[in-house]
């Protein structure tokens, strides 16, 4: 797996001629680059906590990917398929990074 980068991707900006993207959208972008940041970190930590492992772990599946569906469905949703596309498969990545670490410490 190759390594992953340490944020999300740059939100797709608007062009000029349309509204700006909701606060809604705004939002679950903030959310999803504060798991993804977060939960990135961890696994740069020697010491890193199981319970935080498994906090992120959930948060990727447990609010990650449900915003993903939400912004996929969106109406405006149409026009960052390739942002979603990327963020699905850094979380999914990021996910099995977690899992692995949180098994290795369990077994170790």
């Amino acid at each position: 797996m190759p390594a992953l980068p340490a944020a999300l991707p740059q939100f797709p900006s608007r062009m000029l001629n349309q509204n700006p993207w909701s606060a809604n959208i705004l939002t679950a972008h903030d959310t999803l680059s504060d798991i993804y940041r977060h939960a990135h970190h961890i696994l740069s930590q020697e010491d890193a906590d199981p319970i935080q492992l498994t906090f992120y772990i959930e948060a990727i599946s447990g609010d990650g990917i449900p915003l993903l569906e939400a912004l996929a469905c969106d109406p405006q949703g149409h026009e960052m398929q390739d942002w979603l596309s990327h963020t699905a498969h850094s979380l999914g990545d990021l996910s099995v990074l977690l899992l692995s670490f949180q098994y290795n410490m369990q077994n170790w």
